[in-house]
């Protein structure tokens, strides 16, 4: 049986459990051109836990991004993520898409 506003029990066999019964919230993330995001393909980057990109918005078109979409500089990503830890998410995605490439991957 269903019962109304229950809550969802914990399942103790995992460590990483916690972002899935955390409150969600939205991130945007812009991405500079020549970046550690730019010219990389979604599903290729090492997103942290509990991060989702839910849409891309490239000048005036908005993109519900499959893994296989290739970042671009100009992109405003929007990324669902936990509450709890999106203050830590978003500075580390804010640090990937302002920093510039290291200069073994620019020449690739």
């Amino acid at each position: 049986m269903l019962v109304k506003n229950a809550k969802p029990k914990k399942h103790e066999e995992s460590p990483e459990h916690d972002y899935h019964f955390d409150e969600k919230t939205l991130i945007e993330i812009p991405v500079n051109t020549g970046s550690e995001l730019d010219g990389v393909m979604i599903k290729d980057f090492p997103w942290p836990k509990g991060c989702l990109v839910v849409l891309v918005k490239r000048g005036s078109a908005e993109i519900i991004p499959n893994g296989k979409l290739i970042l671009q500089g100009g992109d405003i990503l929007t990324v669902l993520t936990s509450k709890k830890q999106s203050g830590e998410n978003k500075m580390y995605l804010i640090s990937k898409a302002t920093s510039q490439k290291p200069l073994d991957k620019v020449s690739e």
